[in-house]
């Protein structure tokens, strides 16, 4: 009797705490919100009272001052700038667009009914503001002073530019696949760059830094203390992205997001041809991190100590091919730095420009636009990547078991047994 009434009383203390901890944490995410838009909007009104200082303050007789240019004749400016380029007389600066000419100029073709309105702006200037935003994180009043616009016609470019994107090019240039053909081509790939036979993609996923919302803000901190939305992508062997999911606040995990998309119900109802695999018939499948699953179509790394030597060879392979996902992130976050710092951006806008920059990857992945390699190894303190949330997933389906057993014989059987030394 006693120990019920001391386990009711321990059960009801940790409740309390429980509730406890939650209030402050969400009391906490509150207050740091609320101090961060009042530090901004003295940042701002401070800025106003500096421009209209510097707009009053007449120069001595003995002073030549150099008056900054008319918002008007910056745009008129800008805009002969993009026409020498189109000539030739020239240069495009790729490190301010993040692409080249061509690419640049497709994409003024493929969105010029949407952007074509309102006439005040050309569709090359939209394009070129909206880009020069994201990738290189200003703000709209830095994207505004650089092209002689106001900062409220740069977040109007911003906008307009990210949703034509997501009307215009994203069926087109992010789709599953969905024939054979289609599946076989994508494990072909797979099968070249890891061994790994029947791999249909890699599923992994990324924490977007966002400014914390007023609405349930304590969903959004990661466990890593920072305010972060989820991208769930699944990428190609040539590291570009055939699926993605943005729409999860920071505190959830890698397996609920992943049960939650609509990949999970793909995934489970997957109607593709098998391939014969010592003696079995194995299903295209997806590979993950141990974050994720063990389930009959996602085969995560072999976890439990000690690892057999044919286990520890498969994880390597399986690694390899993982590093796909890896690789198309690092260029993703590296060529669009917005990701990196969307702290100006409202956050239920942040899934339509996460959105863009995937699919402006894959543009520039298709048409093989070089990579600067300087753009992942910034030393600029603004675009330091925050540390990434970690989380190891307990669930180990049977048919997954059995199947990420049958994948690691036959590598076993058909390729060079590989030490973690060895890699």
């Amino acid at each position: 009797m006693q120990q019920e009434l001391f386990i009711f009383h321990y059960k009801t203390q940790r409740n309390h705490m429980k509730r406890i901890r939650e209030r402050f944490m969400a009391n906490l995410a509150r207050r740091l919100s609320m101090n961060h838009k009042m530090y901004r909007m003295k940042e701002i009104q401070m800025l106003t009272y500096a421009g209209r200082f510097m707009e009053n303050v007449r120069p001595s007789h003995n002073q030549t001052t150099r008056h900054p240019r008319a918002r008007g004749q910056g745009a008129q400016h800008a805009s002969r700038w993009l026409t020498a380029i189109e000539s030739g007389s020239r240069p495009f600066n790729m490190e301010l667009f993040r692409m080249d000419f061509g690419t640049f100029q497709h994409l003024c073709g493929r969105l010029k009914n949407e952007l074509k309105t309102p006439a005040s702006l050309t569709v090359k200037m939209k394009v070129a503001i909206a880009t020069y935003m994201l990738g290189n994180a200003v703000n709209y009043r830095a994207a505004g002073v650089k092209f002689g616009v106001s900062s409220s016609t740069a977040q109007n470019c911003l906008k307009s530019f990210c949703t034509a994107m997501v009307k215009v090019c994203l069926t087109d240039v992010i789709s599953f696949p969905k024939t054979d053909d289609e599946v076989a081509d994508i494990v072909a790939g797979f099968e070249t760059l890891a061994c790994v036979p029947q791999v249909l993609g890699v599923v992994d996923s990324l924490h977007i830094p966002i400014d914390l919302p007023f609405t349930d803000p304590s969903s959004y901190v990661n466990s890593k203390s920072w305010n972060s939305i989820v991208l769930q992508a699944v990428v190609d062997s040539k590291g570009r992205f055939i699926d993605f999911n943005c729409k999860h606040p920071g505190q959830t995990n890698d397996e609920t997001v992943l049960l939650d998309s609509c990949l999970y119900k793909v995934m489970e109802q997957r109607e593709w041809a098998p391939k014969e695999i010592n003696g079995k018939n194995v299903h295209p499948f997806l590979l993950a991190d141990s974050a994720y699953p063990l389930l009959p179509w996602l085969i995560t790394p072999y976890t439990e100590a000690p690892l057999l030597p044919d286990e520890v060879s498969f994880n390597v392979y399986a690694a390899k091919a993982r590093g796909a996902a890896s690789n198309a992130f690092d260029r993703l976050c590296g060529r669009w730095k917005i990701l990196q710092q969307t702290t100006h951006i409202d956050v239920s806008f942040v899934p339509v420009v996460v959105a863009t920059c995937c699919i402006l990857h894959n543009i520039i992945e298709r048409r093989n636009v070089p990579y600067n390699e300087a753009w992942s190894e910034s030393t600029d303190a603004t675009f330091v990547k925050p540390v990434q949330p970690e989380s190891v997933s307990e669930v180990a389906h049977p048919g997954g078991t059995q199947l990420r057993n049958d994948l690691s014989g036959h590598m076993l059987n058909n390729f060079p047994l590989i030490a973690l030394d060895d890699e």
